[in-house]
């Protein structure tokens, strides 16, 4: 799979007018679907862009929407000290105001898989998150941290398994593509995993632990049932279930 970071290249050229247009049209085409497509080497081309409206319009006025296969909105990294990275307002704003500038199929909403230091900025994973603070409700999303050093103002912030899954249902009745995980290696693993002679052992507490699980609840009650793996089925799931390691 190819990734296209196109607006990063498509904002520098604004401020060079009638040649900087040129260049955008041209940077598209060469970068596109269909550029793979007739050297007889199709490949699925994505891009991912930061949502914040302007980029949208941007992506649109430029016809970049229609070179793509899909467009990941990096809707898990919101920035600033003291602000929740991902909140689920933030989801659900970018989730509409995508939808509404270009083609909703093309677009997924990204949710993240990890924690941010509401202070510092450091993030952990899910996984280390979910262990470390279980019993961990559903509907938690944040968790107090270093209480000596910052005086009990501090968090650990991120996605519990009710905000992972509304981000999913609300994505998908909007007519979205579906979400994007950053990054899909970060949850809990529901049943161990062996490569060679290393076995990674089970890390969630609980089944419901897991936001893959909560993503697939939620994928399901829409209608849209993933294949079901062959060889990984994930507790306490129905049909449309995928192991995390071929998400």
């Amino acid at each position: 799979m190819r990734s296209c970071y196109i607006p990063v290249k498509v904002k520098p050229m604004n401020a060079m007018g009638d040649q900087g247009n040129t260049a955008n049209r041209d940077f598209a085409q060469h970068a596109s679907k269909e550029f793979f497509a007739s050297r007889g080497t199709p490949k699925e081309v994505t891009m991912a862009y930061y949502p914040d409206g302007r980029q949208e319009e941007l992506i649109k006025e430029y016809g970049i929407d229609q070179h793509v296969d899909l467009m990941h909105m990096m809707s898990y990294d919101q920035t600033g000290r003291g602000v929740h990275h991902s909140t689920l307002e933030y989801g659900l704003k970018t989730a509409k105001q995508g939808a509404e500038i270009l083609p909703p199929l093309k677009l997924t909403l990204g949710v993240p898989f990890y924690g941010r230091h509401s202070l510092t900025g450091d993030w952990v994973t899910y996984e280390d998150l979910v262990q470390q603070h279980h019993p961990l409700g559903p509907d938690v999303n944040h968790v107090p941290v270093d209480p000596e050093k910052f005086g009990g103002e501090a968090t650990q912030n991120f996605n519990g398994v009710k905000w992972i899954e509304e981000k999913t249902a609300f994505a998908l009745r909007h007519g979205l593509g579906g979400v994007m995980i950053w990054e899909v290696g970060q949850d809990c693993r529901l049943v161990p995993v062996t490569h060679g002679a290393k076995t990674h052992v089970r890390t969630c507490p609980e089944d419901n632990a897991s936001l893959l699980l909560a993503i697939t609840r939620a994928a399901v009650a829409a209608g849209r049932a993933r294949e079901q793996s062959s060889d990984v089925a994930l507790p306490g799931s129905t049909s449309g279930a995928k192991g995390a390691d071929e998400l």
